[in-house]
């Protein structure tokens, strides 16, 4: 591999094909030259910060509690933009104890965190990809009040 200045990096180009045209990407895999000082100070610092978030994690004693507690607590947030009422504390109650008015944001909740985890999950084999996307959708949507005829499909 060659250094190559980062400001003459071209990303790729459009080939004429048949009736269409693809994109056809040029290698990326190279040791680059960067010119510019505030770039290789802001990867200093990224840099930096990633160290300490790593440091940070060797601190927590349970990082399987530390990420479902963290997964609940998106799956909550991310569930009240489109109008769920679901707290962080009724993420972790069993369905029979949630009250039947309340079930079906219960459900989008417990489906955004089924969702999170197949992904992770499937990363280990699948690269991200319209499969892994449709199937993750698929499973957001699965039951309660968002449940849709599209579900797993683009």
């Amino acid at each position: 591999m060659y250094a190559k200045n980062l400001n003459e990096f071209v990303s790729g180009s459009w080939i004429q094909q048949f009736k269409y045209k693809s994109f056809s990407p040029n290698e990326i895999c190279l040791q680059w030259i960067i010119a510019d000082p505030e770039i290789n100070y802001l990867n200093s610092l990224a840099d930096r910060y990633i160290g300490r978030l790593d440091a940070f994690s060797d601190r927590i004693p349970n990082l399987d509690f530390f990420l479902t507690t963290h997964i609940a607590k998106e799956a909550t947030l991310s569930s009240k933009i489109e109008g769920t009422q679901t707290s962080i504390e009724d993420a972790f109650v069993k369905e029979e104890d949630i009250e039947p008015e309340k079930r079906d944001d219960w459900l989008e909740v417990q489906n955004y965190i089924k969702a999170i985890n197949h992904a992770v999950a499937e990363m280990e084999e699948l690269p991200i990809s319209s499969r892994l996307i449709k199937q993750t959708h698929k499973i957001l949507l699965d039951g309660g009040k968002r449940k849709r005829e599209a579900s797993g499909r683009i």
